[in-house]
């Protein structure tokens, strides 16, 4: 039989699992988004306050809304030409994926 052991008052149960390293969607996101600012937004809009990173690059925004989870995370382990490759580890392309995930309508 499992014992039941009792949350402190207040705590949430998905607590514990995030004081084990798991993140939260909300910070793998802001995560993302200063991924993002710091290497994409030179080339792309990287979010709705940014009116235009480059011509050549998509926003963001447009990314998110015509490609499904899977394409984008292939998109980013994988880029082409003129996209530099940044070396984005799974963590990292999770954040950024989480973060395009908000930008969808």
């Amino acid at each position: 039989m499992r014992r039941r052991v009792p949350s402190p008052a207040g705590a949430h149960p998905c607590d514990a699992a995030r004081s084990l390293g798991e993140k939260d969607a909300d910070d793998e996101a802001a995560e993302g988004r200063a991924l993002a600012e710091r290497w994409c937004a030179a080339c792309h809009a990287t979010g709705p306050a940014q009116a235009s990173g480059g011509d050549a690059a998509p926003a963001f925004a447009t990314l998110a809304a015509s490609r499904d989870d899977a394409a984008l995370a292939a998109w980013m382990a994988a880029p082409h030409p003129p996209m530099p490759d940044p070396g984005l580890s799974r963590d990292q392309i999770a954040a950024l994926l989480a973060y395009m995930k908000t930008l969808r309508n």
